[in-house]
């Protein structure tokens, strides 16, 4: 038969200090889970504003426009008006030739009357509306020459009859201005010559004759 062997049995613990202990040593236990599992709240940090690019097509380059500005729709109007308008000059063009050639052909007329008549200034007047138009026409020219040739010999006439009237020779003034007269009828100053000699000269000749001399009715 085998020896007993004696244990020791622990002391009894009372129930209420056995309970009080155990909820200390849940507590001592508890505690360091809940320091470890304690949530901080932390405010975020401000939201930054998203800046977003936005790639947006450039619109259509327009053609550069020249000096005049003038785009490629401008310039085919602008053609287009230009040929409108010439169309519609030309026959104001021609109505305009027309009226100048008649123009032309009356003065040289009326300058071919004048000439034929002595009458130098109205010639004159209408040759210079003819070459205004027309500086090359040859029939204007040709008549020029002519007018210039009875200018001059009016001229050298009229000076002669200064002369004499400035000498008192008035039969020689009035031979002068007459003959200037005959050239040139639209001549003022050989008509006031003629008539200033005549008038001297009748002058001259009834002093020449004085009834109230002696033997004045034998002569």
């Amino acid at each position: 038969m085998a020896p007993a062997i004696s244990v020791p049995v622990a002391p009894e613990v009372p129930a209420t200090l056995a309970s009080s202990a155990a909820r200390e040593a849940t507590v001592a236990a508890a505690a360091p889970a809940a320091l470890a599992t304690q949530t901080v709240v932390v405010d975020p940090p401000p939201k930054q504003p998203v800046t977003q690019t936005v790639v947006v097509d450039a619109p259509p380059k327009q053609p550069e426009l020249g000096v005049s500005g003038a785009t490629p729709i401008n310039t085919v109007q602008r053609n287009t008006a230009s040929q409108r308008r010439v169309a519609d000059e030309r026959p104001i063009a021609r109505r305009a030739d027309v009226s100048v050639r008649a123009d032309v052909a009356r003065n040289l007329a009326s300058a071919r009357a004048s000439l034929d008549k002595d009458d130098l200034m109205p010639a004159r007047r209408a040759l210079m509306n003819v070459l205004a138009e027309q500086p090359g026409n040859g029939q204007a020219q040709q008549m020029q020459t002519e007018l210039a040739s009875r200018e001059a010999e009016r001229d050298s006439l009229l000076g002669y009859a200064r002369l004499c009237a400035r000498n008192g020779q008035w039969v020689c003034a009035w031979h002068n201005a007459g003959h200037a007269l005959t050239i040139d009828a639209s001549s003022q100053e050989a008509r006031a010559l003629l008539s200033r000699a005549i008038a001297e000269q009748g002058a001259h000749a009834s002093r020449s004759f004085d009834p109230s001399l002696p033997g004045a009715d034998n002569q």
